[in-house]
């Protein structure tokens, strides 16, 4: 028998009644490389020296659809569904035809490669916030039963493929609904909106004032007790004479996001002028891999530290905000610039305090005999790898990995995590098992559920870790042990716990690439190459 979707009287009013008194709070976050696009065609709309041709104005209405897919949440930028491909062929076209225009368009071809090449603001913020929410375990024996109690609401259908991807590959408990099934969905503890209601409703028939009654329940009566409005550069404004359900009636209150301050570097000091590489050869003699990373320099009390970031592979940078007051540690890696502080950790008394505290989650909740036996499928499947590559080699192995029904782009970033030491193993089961094939190992029954568990406890202990950290810092700026970050640029803190911390200024970035050992990545190093914090 067919259910309906259709709500009960019952249900309905239920849903009202949790929703009366919503809490709504508001964020906006920076764009850079968004606001330098608007500009540019702000720029070329005044400029009124000739008029554009038609391959000139179909460049212009691209970009503009190209931005207006980009206001619907944490969508790949690059994603062939938005379009971006094509608007750079168009743009190249353009750039090609010589007049007063030429250097307008090539800026705005610059604008959208930098935008294409970087994660959306929304993802970088929303992977880090949903993990810190209170909802995220939803039951006493598994932090990932029960329905997600967060919803990200996005316009279109090709917005919701895309987001649902994003937030299977980074692993948040998240439900994705498109605004026209909210109605008719459960109700949640949160919803996540990309810019003012009014957006949702509006399109080239139906315009404000209309869409802004149109769509204002989903902050007087929305399905949730809680609604976060997400905004960023090219979001239309919110209207705030349409937040109440009728005229006369009080509108609901609105208030900023707890932290979220500026995030913006303190330019503390004078940054070093003139670039500098890491030129020292390191030793790849014992390294399972090696990778082509960027290269930062580093403010220390000696001449020469470097740290290096991968855009897929290796820790991510952990950046300490202007006011000391809460780490924010980026999805994926973002372009950092001089004046960003970034925090490093004893690598070894991080990694034994991170398995101390996954244990220590695990024995609240399963057996201390099933925590041992995760830690033998883990290592059992790393030894399995690491013997086939032994054996074949590198290039058998992405060869196996190819016939076993893993992508390409996945191999090449499976291959060298794999046999890391803290690596898990693969999220879904499909490419457990291809793997498994590949190198001719018959997992255990029951093992992935094991693994997926393990996976879970390390991302549980590292949310407990990060918060641990955000208490030090702020408890070494109260007593003053991080003045001479904005004095040095650089400070060195001791903790019992924590071990070695080192929070250091990006004095320089280059723009060539450098060979990195895969252990160094994230670490800072001297000039040797040797790791300067072990």
């Amino acid at each position: 028998m067919q259910t309906s979707n259709k709500k009960t009287l019952d249900e309905a009013i239920d849903a009202f009644q949790n929703s009366a008194n919503a809490r709504i709070e508001t964020a906006t976050l920076q764009w850079p490389e968004m606001t330098a696009l608007l500009k540019q065609i702000g720029l070329l709309s005044r400029d009124e020296t000739s008029s554009l041709s038609i391959k000139e104005e179909l460049c212009i209405s691209a970009t503009k659809s190209w931005i207006f897919k980009l206001w619907d949440g944490p969508v790949v930028t690059s994603d062939e569904r938005t379009g971006y491909e094509q608007l750079v062929e168009w743009l190249e076209e353009a750039i090609q035809v010589n007049g007063a225009k030429t250097t307008h368009f090539e800026q705005i071809l610059q604008c959208v490669l930098a935008i294409g090449r970087l994660p959306h603001p929304a993802a970088l913020f929303l992977e880090d916030w949903i993990t810190t929410q209170d909802v995220l375990e939803c039951s006493e024996n598994s932090p990932r039963a029960g329905e997600p109690a967060i919803a990200l609401i996005c316009k279109m259908t090709n917005s919701k493929d895309s987001i649902q991807q994003w937030v299977a590959s980074e692993n948040l408990f998240a439900s994705v609904e498109t605004y026209s099934r909210l109605r008719r969905s459960s109700a949640f503890e949160t919803i996540v909106l990309f810019g003012p209601p009014n957006r949702y409703e509006s399109s080239r028939w139906v315009g404000s004032p209309d869409s802004d009654f149109k769509a204002q329940w989903l902050l007087t009566a929305p399905p949730a007790t809680k609604v976060v409005l997400l905004s960023w550069p090219s979001h239309p404004r919110l209207n705030l004479d349409f937040v109440g359900p009728w005229q006369g009636f009080e509108a609901p209150k609105i208030s900023p996001m707890d932290d979220m301050g500026d995030v913006s570097p303190l330019p503390a000091f004078e940054f070093i002028e003139k670039p500098r590489e890491h030129l020292s050869a390191f030793d790849f003699a014992n390294e399972i891999d090696a990778v082509s990373a960027r290269q930062y320099e580093l403010l220390g009390d000696e001449d020469g530290l470097w740290v290096f970031f991968d855009d897929n592979l290796g820790p991510r940078p952990r950046i300490l905000r202007s006011d000391f007051s809460q780490t924010f540690t980026p999805a994926t890696k973002q372009e950092l610039k001089p004046g960003t502080h970034l925090v490093f950790r004893s690598h070894e008394v991080e990694r034994q305090h991170l398995l101390n505290a996954s244990e220590l989650w695990w024995s609240e909740k399963y057996s201390e005999h099933s925590f041992t036996k995760a830690e033998e499928f883990k290592n059992a499947l790393k030894q399995k790898v690491q013997t086939f590559l032994d054996l074949n080699g590198l290039d058998e192995l992405k060869r196996r990995f190819g016939i076993a029904g893993l992508s390409k782009e996945y191999s090449i970033q499976l291959h060298s995590r794999i046999v890391a030491p803290d690596y898990v193993a693969p999220l879904s089961s499909e490419n457990y098992e291809a793997v498994c094939r590949a190198v001719d190992y018959r997992a255990p029954t029951g093992s992935f559920n094991l693994l997926s568990k393990l996976r879970t406890a390390r991302q549980q202990a590292g949310l407990g870790m990060v918060q641990e950290l955000i208490f030090k810092l702020q408890a070494a700026a109260e007593a003053g042990e991080l003045d001479e970050l904005t004095e040095l640029g650089f400070a060195k803190i001791h903790d019992d716990v924590l071990g070695e911390l080192f929070i250091s200024t990006i004095a320089h970035l280059s723009a060539e690439k450098a060979l990195v050992p895969l252990s160094k990545l994230g670490r800072p190093v001297d000039k040797g190459g040797s790791l300067w914090l072990k």
